[in-house]
C-alpha cells in the first residue's frame, strides 16, 4: 500500500496512515414468513428486511478477501458487526480507519491502537460545527468516495442484488457478494486530482497496482518518506539504520523495507494490549 499511495489523500491529511476506508453495505432480502426470522432480518435504517456486510478498501478502492466480512442480518448495528467480524484486526497498529458519521467504532479501535477518522455529528442544540469539524467532514467526504464507488460498481455489475434476496438463497448471497466485490479489483483505481494523461498502454486496474507492482498518475511511493507513515519506533529505527555505515549503499526505500520487515506495529500492539489489561 505504501508503494502506491494517493497524493491527494496525503495533501488532505498530511500523512499516509489511512489504511482502510470502512463502510456497511445492505442488500434487500425477502420478508420471512416466520416472525422471529423477520425480526432478525429487519433493518431500522432501510425499513425493510436486509442482509448487511462490512467492506473495507484501501484509499484507491482495492479490496482483499479479509476486508470483506460475512453477511449478517440487517438488525445488527455497525459497531456490533465491527466487533463480531474483527475486521479492524486487518489494520496495523498506529494506522487509521476512515468511516462515516454514524459509524461509532472508537471503542473497538482504541484497544487495537487504531486511529478512527470520523466526522463529528452536531451535538444537541449545536447549530454550527467548528471550523476544525467542518474541515474534517470535508476531508472525509472527499476521500471516502473510493469505498462508495466500489459499492456502486459491485451492485451495478451484479444483477443478483437488483431484487430481494430469497430466504433460501441467503448462504448463496454471501458467496456472490464476496466474489462480486473481489471482481471490482479489476476496475480502474479511484485517484483524485490526477492528470488525465492518455497512455497508449492504458491505465492499470486496482489489482495490477496492489499486487503486481504497477502505478498510476496521482500515486506516489511513500516508503522512503518515513515521516508520512512511520510510528515513533519505526522512525527511530529507520534513522539508526540510515546512519549505519555498513548500509550506506542502500537507498531510503531499501532502508524502509528493512524497518517494515521488523514489524514494529505487531510489537507495539502487544505492549499496548498489556497496558490496556493493566489499566
Amino acid at each position: 500500500m505504501l508503494r502506491a499511495y494517493p497524493i491527494s489523500v496525503i495533501k488532505k491529511f498530511g500523512h499516509a496512515n489511512i489504511f482502510m476506508l470502512l463502510d456497511a453495505t445492505e442488500c434487500f432480502a425477502e420478508i420471512a414468513s416466520m416472525k422471529t426470522v423477520n425480526a432478525i432480518l429487519y433493518s431500522a435504517y432501510k425499513h425493510n428486511s436486509t442482509m448487511k456486510w462490512l467492506v473495507g478498501c484501501d484509499p484507491i478502492g482495492t479490496v482483499w478477501d479479509d476486508s470483506i466480512t460475512d453477511g449478517y442480518p440487517g438488525s445488527i448495528s455497525d459497531p456490533v458487526e465491527t466487533a463480531v467480524t474483527k475486521i479492524l484486526y486487518q489494520i496495523p497498529f498506529g494506522f487509521a480507519v476512515e468511516v462515516d458519521k454514524g459509524f461509532l467504532i472508537e471503542n473497538q479501535c482504541a484497544p487495537l491502537g487504531v486511529v478512527c477518522i470520523r466526522p463529528m455529528k452536531l451535538l444537541e442544540k449545536q447549530q454550527q460545527q467548528s471550523k476544525a469539524d467542518v474541515a474534517l467532514t470535508q476531508k472525509v467526504g472527499k476521500t471516502r468516495i473510493a469505498i462508495e464507488q466500489a459499492n456502486g460498481q459491485m451492485k451495478a455489475k451484479t444483477p443478483f442484488f437488483d431484487g430481494k434476496i430469497r430466504i433460501h438463497q441467503l448462504a448463496l448471497a454471501d458467496l456472490i457478494f464476496r466474489a462480486s466485490y473481489l471482481m471490482t479489483n479489476f476496475c480502474l483505481p479511484f485517484i483524485q486530482e490526477r492528470d488525465d494523461v492518455k497512455s497508449s498502454k492504458g491505465r492499470p486496474c486496482n489489482a495490477e497496482i496492489r499486487y503486481y507492482g504497477a502505478s498510476d498518475e496521482g500515486l506516489v511511493d511513500v516508503r522512503p518518506m518515513i515521516q508520512l507513515w512511520g510510528n515513533t519506533m519505526e522512525i527511530a529505527r529507520w534513522r539508526e539504520l540510515r546512519a549505519d555505515k555498513s548500509k550506506e549503499k542502500l537507498t531510503d526505500t531499501e532502508i524502509s523495507e528493512l524497518v517494515l520487515e521488523e514489524d514494529w506495529p505487531s510489537k507495539l500492539l502487544k505492549d499496548h494490549k498489556k497496558k490496556c489489561k493493566s489499566d
